[in-house]
């Protein structure tokens, strides 16, 4: 088994097999476990010996988690319902992407309001 995809590419231009894989089917990708993909490329094989499929894992690195204490703000924005999902209100830093925020970054649970940077500061709730 190849583990490198890398690796994979150059012993397909080596062994001249490049241009039968653009040919070929798909590439089909099976999840395997935690932050791991199977990557299967069927190919016709040259002769009866050779393999009908080159296959590599490929192991995706899980996210960093970040932690963002006491950003501030000057002021909030009135809430919004009739606006974009990102534009509602004001936009966490800590989960923007470009100029919008990005969706299921953030810990609902983890977000505490303060009126002000210190931990003594008044903590705001829902409602």
């Amino acid at each position: 088994m190849i583990r490198s995809p890398f690796r994979l590419v150059q012993i397909l231009v080596i062994s001249g097999w490049l241009p039968s894989i653009f040919a070929a089917a798909p590439v089909e990708l099976r999840i395997t476990g935690d932050w791991e993909v199977k990557a299967v490329l069927p190919v016709t094989p040259a002769s009866p010996s050779a393999p009908v499929a080159i296959e590599t894992m490929l192991h995706v690195p899980p996210p960093a988690s970040i932690t963002v204490t006491a950003e501030r703000y000057d002021s909030l924005p009135r809430f919004n319902p009739k606006a974009g999902g990102w534009a509602k209100s004001a936009q966490l830093r800590g989960v923007r992407a470009q100029e919008t925020t990005t969706p299921f970054l953030l810990d609902p649970a983890s977000l505490v309001l303060r009126s002000g940077p210190g931990a003594d500061a008044e903590m705001y709730q829902a409602g």
